[in-house]
């Protein structure tokens, strides 16, 4: 068993991703799924995130912070609302960092090693937590 958590150490967790960059969040996507992560999405838009999440229980989420026309301040709301952790993938560092204090942010473009390990400290933290 450790050593399949050592390859898959998002096994089971259900991760939301918002990402309006079709390359990125095909990365995205193919580096969560490796890790043993079922991701949701990916969603393009704050609706599609929203809809995407409205009925389905999630564990994690990654957002990017500036979509094309909007921001995912919405759907960050609604995720803290629901005490599901998240970070913020971004290149537009200061904007999240303004609106959500105290909420990671990995800056793009990481390395799939280094986001994977940013999920499963929000996911370890959360576990400590209940």
């Amino acid at each position: 068993m450790v050593l399949l958590m050592n390859k898959c150490p998002l096994l089971g967790l259900r991760v939301l991703l918002v990402e309006d960059e079709p390359i990125i969040a095909l990365g995205s996507l193919s580096t969560l799924a490796e890790a043993g992560a079922e991701v949701v999405g990916p969603a393009y838009t704050v609706a599609q995130a929203l809809a995407l999440i409205e009925n389905r229980q999630i564990d994690a989420a990654i957002l990017d912070y500036r979509l094309e026309a909007e921001t995912a301040s919405r759907v960050a709301v609604w995720l803290s609302a629901r005490n599901v952790p998240f970070l913020f993938y971004t290149s537009t560092r200061a904007g999240a960092q303004q609106e959500h204090p105290g909420i990671p942010i990995v800056d793009k473009p990481a390395r799939p090693e280094e986001l994977v390990a940013a999920i499963r400290a929000l996911t370890i933290k959360l576990s400590a937590s209940r």
